[in-house]
């Protein structure tokens, strides 16, 4: 089964309150129905959208909970945060990596974020071997006062194949599908689709690339687009199409 949306990126990321009975949104491009989203999906969606209602974070003593705030763009970190008040908030971490052939663009994100907790410590994935790649995780506490101040560290995981497989190409300077013909790549982690992108992207030094490639992509990846991110994001109009990967037998 195949799923086509096409995505306009507005100013502001749109505010979706997700629940587990809630389809997917329909960003006014796309008719077609879609299923509940996963678990993983429904974090990722709602980082983007700030300011939907949730209950309100108190410290065990009635205090209201104050977490740290910073963004680090290009950066690994973030210097000098501050500490602000998180009123019907958790305290995030967002730790962002995009890789693309000539540089890496890390991001690292802290603030009060309406995210459950319950739907924290989880992982984005977009893969496009030997190209590019998008790894983001999303931590997120309210058992103290400032209780995301740790700095997060990456570790790129040797992670092993899931065994799904996916086309791989990649083009820049190219609004035309690239074509993978018969070159395949190992899937990993949660990456259980595979995704065709063609648009442009502003990455972390807010320079701009037209690209088309296609990869793999966590389930449900093309649901969100890059709603919520704050190092890659689209610019403009962008097609994202996913299917199910393959699977793959592995030889032991």
């Amino acid at each position: 089964m195949q799923r086509t949306s096409l995505h306009r990126r507005s100013k502001y990321s749109v505010c979706i309150k997700t629940t587990a009975s809630q389809t997917a949104p329909d960003f006014g491009h796309s008719s077609l129905k879609t299923s509940p989203p996963s678990a993983t999906m429904r974090t990722f969606l709602a980082v983007a959208c700030i300011l939907m209602s949730y209950i309100p974070a108190v410290l065990p003593d009635g205090r209201g909970l104050r977490c740290n705030q910073c963004l680090g763009r290009n950066q690994y970190t973030c210097l000098n945060p501050t500490s602000v008040p998180c009123h019907n908030s958790t305290c995030a971490t967002i730790s962002e990596l995009s890789s693309f052939p000539d540089k890496d663009f890390p991001t690292y994100y802290q603030s009060c974020l309406n995210l459950p907790v319950a739907a924290c410590n989880t992982r984005m994935r977009l893969s496009v071997t030997g190209y590019m790649k998008l790894r983001v995780t999303f931590n997120c506490c309210n058992n103290k006062n400032n209780c995301n101040r740790a700095q997060y560290e990456w570790q790129e995981e040797d992670v092993p194949s899931n065994s799904y497989q996916c086309p791989v190409c990649y083009h820049e300077n190219s609004t035309e599908p690239c074509d993978a013909g018969v070159n395949m790549m190992n899937c990993t982690e949660n990456e259980f689709e595979c995704v065709t992108f063609i648009g442009t992207l502003k990455r972390g030094d807010d320079s701009v690339r037209q690209l088309s490639f296609r990869g793999c992509i966590i389930k449900d990846g093309c649901k969100s687009g890059f709603a919520g991110l704050y190092g890659t994001t689209n610019v403009g109009n962008y097609t994202l199409t996913c299917k199910d990967a393959k699977k793959v037998e592995i030889s032991i």
